[in-house]
C-alpha cells in the first residue's frame, strides 16, 4: 500500500461521528462534488438524486427512466457541477440538475464504469461491450473508442510522475 494512503492503525482510530438517513431507493453509484459539499446519488430506477451533506437532505431528485445508474461522477464546468451517469442502457449522460447536457449512446450494451481525467475536461467511460470510450467534456464530444478482450466493470485515470533522477 503506498504512503501516502492511511495506515491500519490511523483507519482503525476513526470515530463514527453522524448517521445519514437511508434513502428510500437503493442507490447504485455515489459520487462526491470537488467541494465534499454535494453528493450525486444514481438509483437503480435510474433516477439521480442530489444530497446536500450540510443539509442532510436530498434537494433533487430526477424521474428515473429504469435503467439503472451504475456509475456517477461529479463534473466541475466554470462554477457549475454537472453529474454524469453511466447507465445499464448503455448510455452515458451529462446532467444538469434535471436537464440533460449531452447523451452518448457508443456502447453496445450496458455502460459499467466513469473516470474523470485529473485535467478535467476528459471523461473514460467503460462496458460490459468489451470498449472504453473518451470524450472530450469540453466539446461534449467522442474522442476515441477501443474494444479489448474482455467486459470492463470499472476504471481508473491514473497520472504518471516522472522524477528528475541525477
Amino acid at each position: 500500500m503506498p504512503q501516502e494512503w492511511a495506515t491500519q492503525e490511523v483507519i482503525q482510530s476513526m470515530e463514527f461521528s453522524e448517521a445519514v438517513p437511508i434513502l428510500k431507493d437503493a442507490g447504485e453509484a455515489l459520487a462526491l462534488d470537488s467541494t465534499g459539499s454535494t453528493a450525486l446519488i444514481g438509483g437503480s430506477d435510474g433516477a439521480l438524486s442530489t444530497f446536500s451533506v450540510e443539509k442532510q437532505k436530498i434537494t433533487l431528485k430526477t424521474e428515473g427512466d429504469g435503467s439503472a445508474i451504475n456509475d456517477v461522477v461529479a463534473y466541475t464546468q466554470g462554477r457549475k457541477t454537472l453529474a454524469i451517469v453511466a447507465k445499464a442502457s448503455g448510455e452515458v449522460a451529462v446532467l444538469d440538475n434535471d436537464k440533460t447536457v449531452a447523451t452518448f449512446n457508443s456502447h453496445a450494451g450496458s455502460a459499467t464504469g466513469l473516470a474523470l481525467h485529473p485535467c478535467g475536461d476528459i471523461l473514460l467511460s467503460v462496458g460490459v461491450d468489451k470498449s472504453f470510450v473518451y470524450y472530450d467534456l469540453e466539446s461534449m464530444a467522442v474522442v476515441s473508442q477501443v474494444y479489448t478482450d474482455s467486459g470492463k466493470y470499472q476504471c481508473a485515470h491514473q497520472t504518471l510522475r516522472l522524477a528528475n533522477i541525477s
